[in-house]
């Protein structure tokens, strides 16, 4: 696992050497790929047909502007991808608002579906993680493990994080990764 220090200092000093987009790409998104793979083996058999999404990478703080937007896995239907292009940023602006002011720890705090906003983003130590394409509960439990994986979450901000939405998916993956261990 990458020490939350460690990935702190290559963000600071990937712009000098390579830009942290490279970084992004070579680091943290294959992780997000496998943990897609990882939620895509857990969904329910009715929800198997998903395959693919948008992940939305952003520091906390209104005035900032994502710092990657990338499809992960396939999106067949260009109304579906252009739908969680915008939802994965929309969530991630709705939780930075809702941050300083209600101390929301993911957007599944502010959703509502009868505005299309729905869970799927958390806050893990000044940046947010959204994903959109998969159920939320799923889009939520895939932002937690990619953030676990890197360090930004603890095992009890992960409890803080699930205890709200009362996230199955969490749970079932890394009790399928103890058991192959």
């Amino acid at each position: 696992m990458f020490v939350k220090n460690e990935v702190e200092k290559m963000l600071k000093e990937a712009p000098i050497k390579s830009g942290p987009a490279d970084w992004i790409v070579a680091s943290l998104l294959p992780e997000l790929r496998d943990a897609f793979a990882k939620i895509l083996a857990v969904l329910p058999p009715d929800e198997k047909h998903r395959s693919g999404g948008y992940f939305c990478l952003r520091p906390l703080g209104l005035e900032c502007a994502p710092v990657v937007v990338s499809q992960i896995g396939t999106i067949t239907d260009p109304v579906k991808a252009r739908k969680y292009f915008e939802l994965a940023q929309e969530k991630a602006n709705r939780l930075d608002a809702h941050i300083k002011t209600m101390g929301h720890k993911s957007s599944w705090q502010s959703r509502d579906p009868a505005k299309n906003q729905w869970g799927g983003a958390i806050f893990a130590n000044g940046w947010i993680f959204s994903f959109s394409g998969l159920p939320e509960l799923a889009d939520e439990a895939a932002m937690v493990l990619v953030a676990m994986r890197f360090g930004f979450l603890n095992p009890r901000q992960v409890a803080e994080i699930t205890a709200k939405s009362l996230n199955p998916f969490v749970d079932l993956v890394l009790t399928k990764i103890m058991q192959r261990a």
